[in-house]
């Protein structure tokens, strides 16, 4: 294992812009043309990726294939804690039908890949995903094997993202409140992050719950 390499797993915790250059370095292990990060739900919600597969990302991103393709799902549903390939979440045949792969990757001369999901505790997942060209086959168990040595690391970095998250909405709702003004800080669902003590001397005309958004 790389120690330079887990400090700069840890390093994009800090520094959201070190992300694509870290993708690109596990790219590089995967033999993969680029790899991305997504934080999705239904629909992706945050995204960052190689420079070499960038628009092919904003297209999945901006369009509907985390609803209407099948490997978001899959990786959910396999609840796996490593990465997974083609030949662990699809049949035969399967992806033929799936319209990321015949809209979107194979036009690209894209094809296989390795991935993982990663459940937040915001209620979001993170996927990291490394593209390879799909004349170069199915990414092998021997590098498989070597992103999952990465997968905690990558794991707990994003945790403490999502922590930061947390405790800039914090600092935000208590900066508010040093200048007089009552604040709920909200997540990109309506649901609340932080709120002041100004606010919280409301309760009889504005009412909130954890996670559920406010009336």
């Amino acid at each position: 294992m790389d120690p330079q390499l887990i400090d700069r797993i840890y390093e994009c915790s800090f520094v959201p812009d070190a992300w694509p250059s870290l993708l690109d370095e596990l790219a590089h292990i995967a033999d993969a043309r680029g790899g991305h990060l997504l934080a999705a739900d239904t629909k992706v919600l945050n995204w960052t990726s190689s420079a070499s597969i960038r628009e092919g990302v904003r297209k999945f991103a901006t369009g509907d294939f985390v609803t209407r393709g099948q490997r978001c799902v899959r990786l959910c549903a396999a609840n796996h804690a490593g990465f997974l390939t083609e030949n662990d979440i699809y049949s035969d045949g399967e992806l033929e039908t799936d319209p990321f792969y015949h809209e979107l990757l194979w036009p690209a001369g894209l094809g296989w890949a390795a991935g993982t999901a990663i459940p937040m505790p915001t209620g979001d997942t993170l996927f990291f995903t490394l593209e390879r060209d799909k004349v170069r086959g199915p990414v092998e168990a021997a590098i498989v094997q070597r992103l999952d040595v990465l997968r905690p690391h990558l794991a707990r970095s994003a945790f403490v993202s999502a922590r930061l998250q947390f405790e800039r909405a914090r600092i935000a709702a208590e900066t508010l409140a040093l200048i007089g003004l009552p604040a709920l800080v909200f997540d990109h669902r309506g649901r609340v992050l932080a709120a002041n003590h100004l606010i919280e001397a409301l309760t009889e005309h504005i009412r909130w719950g954890a996670r559920i958004g406010w009336r």
